[in-house]
């Protein structure tokens, strides 16, 4: 222990008298240090934030989307096939069919519709649902009401305003009993939803606009059509007997016998959450290898520096090793010295990557997440970047010989 404080005591002395050449030298470990902890920070708060939003698409939730149409040979993409209908979404509604669904919803949106009320307009997505739409999606009234059966039934051309919608076009009047026009129709302004952000999809929902299905389906897509049917389970325990209640009655709906052969997509929640979880974990991890490259640049920056530090002290190795210092003293020594750089710039790496944690928090309003073992995981990728590149100078430093060392000039 007592030559251990020696060695640190010879290498903060050496690095006092050559504090430029050592501050110099630790940058590259600095920025490493700091980039793997930021990529960290932002990959995990990233991940937070999807999960957040698939969470608030509402609970126990299962997404129903129409297939793959092609053309020719070429697979379109997933809900490019109009295979989902007003039938499909009835069927689902029944309990004796479907008695694990607790809500279902039918919707079709249409994207770059222009809402005007007198001189204000807005460009929003306008969605046609039924009223369980609301209750899945976990969306609350700021005023107003919802849409109702009752507006199904009639065709009332009612609307429910996202926040944002609500704002542009009205500021800070009340919107309820107000009519707006929508592409040429006048439809009359019955709720304002509280503002809910982005989905996972990330599509605002505070710039979009709902309206009765029926509505929609004979306005604005012409045809009965669905863009997706959201079921709600009735527990978490009970989203597989859901999922393949929902796939059998779509089976039989649509005449296909193989389940492989299905023009439609069944997703659950939990499939969805671990999708997003996957993805942003893998990016995660490519982004901090990426980072860590700097870690390397700067491990070399210090072996580059510490062999030219052996030559310098040649003279002063070999004298040491002439009163009788042993091989592991000095190689001891060179290690302790190359530690102490590494660590020293992975504790300013990490107060450097604290603040840039901070500026990014407050000045884009993302939510970063700067965790103990971002850090734990920095500096101890610090320290060992300090004994592998700390190696070769120090194991140099130590076969030098001193009859050699103290002729040297």
């Amino acid at each position: 222990m007592k030559k251990l404080l020696i060695y640190i005591s010879f290498a903060f002395r050496y690095i006092n008298n050559y504090k430029l050449r050592a501050f110099l030298t630790i940058i590259g470990i600095v920025i490493g240090t700091a980039s793997v902890i930021d990529v960290i920070a932002i990959g995990t708060g990233a991940s937070a934030s999807v999960l957040n939003q698939i969470n608030s698409l509402g609970s126990n939730l299962l997404i129903i989307s129409p297939g793959q149409a092609k053309q020719g040979s070429i697979q379109l993409g997933a809900g490019t096939l109009n295979s989902l209908t007003n039938n499909d979404f009835n069927s689902i509604e029944n309990k004796v069919l479907a008695p694990e669904v607790l809500y279902v919803s039918a919707s079709s949106s249409k994207g770059g519709i222009n809402a005007i009320y007198k001189s204000n307009n807005s460009v929003v997505t306008l969605n046609g649902i039924t009223p369980s739409f609301f209750v899945i999606r976990n969306i609350t009234m700021a005023s107003g009401s919802y849409i109702t059966d009752s507006d199904l039934l009639s065709g009332r051309h009612d609307a429910v305003l996202g926040a944002t919608v609500a704002t542009t076009l009205f500021g800070s009047t009340s919107a309820i009993g107000k009519e707006i026009n929508l592409n040429g129709n006048i439809f009359t302004v019955v709720g304002v939803a509280n503002s809910v952000g982005s989905s996972s999809s990330f599509v605002n929902n505070d710039t979009q606009i709902y309206i009765p299905i029926t509505v929609f389906q004979a306005m604005f897509s012409g045809n009965q059509y669905l863009n997706n049917i959201l079921v709600e389970a009735t527990s978490a325990s009970t989203m597989t007997a859901a999922q393949n209640e929902v796939t059998q009655i779509l089976l039989d709906n649509h005449h296909i016998q193989n389940v492989n052969n299905a023009d439609f997509t069944v997703t659950s929640q939990t499939q969805i959450l671990s999708t997003a979880g996957s993805i942003t974990q893998i990016l995660t991890i490519l982004l901090s290898s990426l980072a860590g490259i700097s870690l390397v640049v700067g491990g070399i920056g210090i072996m580059n520096i510490m062999l030219v530090s052996v030559t310098e002290r040649t003279k002063e190795i070999g004298l040491k090793k002439a009163v009788g210092a042993k091989v592991s003293d000095i190689l001891t020594e060179f290690l302790v010295e190359s530690i102490i750089l590494t660590f020293s710039g992975g504790i300013i790496g990490v107060a450097f990557g604290w603040l840039i944690v901070l500026f990014i928090q407050q000045v884009f309003h993302f939510s970063a997440i700067l965790s103990i073992n971002s850090v734990i995981l920095s500096l101890s990728v610090s320290i060992i970047t300090g004994i592998i590149f700390g190696l070769y100078p120090s194991f140099k430093a130590s076969k030098l010989s001193p009859l050699e060392a103290l002729k040297y000039e």
